[in-house]
This record gives C-alpha cells, sequence and structure tokens, in this order.
C-alpha cells in the first residue's frame, strides 16, 4: 500500500493535575490524522501479540487474555503522544469527523510512518464507505483510559413530570433522531427513564448501540395520548 499522503497535524496539549497526589495526566488531541488499516488476524491468532509479531509483544505478552481482547489493535506513530515503548498498552479514541463514528483501539505496535494503522475491524467501524477504496482515513484521535469509570445514569424527567402516570411522552433518540411515544404506568428509584424493552427501546435503538450500552440518550416531550389503543408502549417513571 502506498503511502504518500501527509496531512496537517492540529495538537492540543492539557495539562491536568490529579488530585491528591503530585502526578500529572498528559491529554493528547489530534486532528487531522491519517489513519491505515492492516489485518493483525487477532482472532486466528486468539489475540497473541508474538504470534501477531508487534513491537509490544516484548512488553505486553503476557498480560492476561481479557486484557489483550478487550480492544481491537492498533499501530501508531503519530506526532502527537508518547512514543514506542511509552506507548505500548494505551488507548485511543479514533473518530472519523466525516461520519461522527468512534472506535477505542488499544495500541500493540509501531508503524513507518507519522501516523496509525487500525487493525481492520476497527477501520471497517469507522469507514464512512471512502476508505477502503483509498486506503486510509483522516481521523481525529485522543488517548483514553482503558478502563473507564461506568458513565453515570443519563439525566431523567423534571419534577413535573412526578404525578402524570398514564400520560404520554414522544422520547427522541439524540443521535439518530428515531422516536416512540410511550405511556408512563410506573416509577422507579433514580433520575432517568426506563422504556419497555420490546415496544419502546428497541424500536428507537436503530443501530444496537444504546442495548450494547444498556442506555440511551434521549430528548422527550409531554405529548397527547388522543386515547389511542396503538400507544402500548410503557414507560417507568423514575422519581426525583
Amino acid at each position: 500500500m502506498e503511502r504518500s499522503v501527509v496531512n496537517f497535524i492540529i495538537s492540543i496539549v492539557l495539562l491536568a493535575s490529579v488530585v491528591g497526589s503530585k502526578a500529572t495526566t498528559r491529554v493528547y488531541l489530534t486532528e487531522n490524522a491519517t489513519a491505515y488499516w492492516t489485518n493483525y488476524y487477532t482472532k486466528r491468532i486468539h489475540w497473541d501479540l508474538e504470534k501477531a509479531g508487534v513491537a509490544c509483544a516484548s512488553i505486553d505478552a503476557d498480560k492476561p487474555f481479557e486484557w489483550r481482547n478487550k480492544y481491537n489493535w492498533t499501530a501508531f506513530c503519530g506526532l502527537s503522544g508518547p512514543s514506542y515503548p511509552s506507548s505500548c498498552g494505551l488507548c485511543l479514541k479514533v473518530t472519523n469527523p466525516t461520519n461522527e463514528a468512534s472506535v477505542v483501539v488499544r495500541i500493540v505496535d509501531q508503524c513507518g510512518s507519522e501516523s496509525m494503522e487500525l487493525d481492520e475491524p476497527a477501520f471497517s467501524e469507522i469507514d464512512d464507505g471512502s476508505g477502503k477504496t483509498k486506503g486510509h482515513l483522516t481521523v481525529n484521535y485522543r488517548f483514553v483510559d482503558c478502563d473507564p469509570p461506568p458513565p453515570p445514569p443519563p439525566a431523567g424527567p423534571g419534577p413535573e413530570l412526578k404525578d402524570i402516570c398514564g400520560k404520554c411522552l414522544k422520547v427522541t433518540k439524540r443521535r439518530t433522531k428515531d422516536e416512540e411515544i410511550v405511556r408512563i404506568v410506573d416509577s422507579c428509584g433514580s433520575d432517568a427513564l426506563e422504556l419497555d424493552l420490546t415496544t419502546a427501546f428497541t424500536p428507537i435503538d436503530s443501530d444496537g448501540k444504546g442495548y450494547a450500552a444498556g442506555h440511551l440518550v434521549v430528548d422527550y416531550q409531554v405529548v397527547d395520548c388522543d386515547d389511542d389503543d396503538d400507544v402500548d408502549s410503557q414507560l417507568r417513571l423514575y422519581s426525583q
């Protein structure tokens, strides 16, 4: 694969002190980087770094299987951020700005140019259809925690919705704009909505990512039910 394309890199380095310690964390945000694709055949080799012949095998080959297969792999030689061998085992969130698709990958290798080489499954996950044709994508990336804390529960309805059992809400998934009208039938114990899986959650989770994450980010508004028998999607309303 010819690799003659050089993209302009914009790098922003932020310094953040860690509370209660003297450590300092560097967060690298880089735009317009070049991402090529390669194939490590991870499933075929059971995520074995030594069989893959990657540069970080001498450092991370003895990591447990759960660590090695948690994320797809990448080679990394970016202009911003740690370089080999300090980069081994670190994680990147790589975003294609064309379609806003993102993927988190683990650095296991180095490469021969100022770029990254995503394993094919990761590349395909963010490809807008042009990447395989051109042989590369223009992406943004930043270093992220490989083991982040669980996200906070999504924000729930305000106090004005506490006592409206039997009324209806139009719930819209913010990213895809899929929507469903639901009827409030119950209350629960945290600041969120709980949609019936079959009749409400799944119909607006068109890409399946909400089911994988365990929640959706939605907008909602009170609407007239019109006593429509078709409104059979149930909603559990969390108390404030």
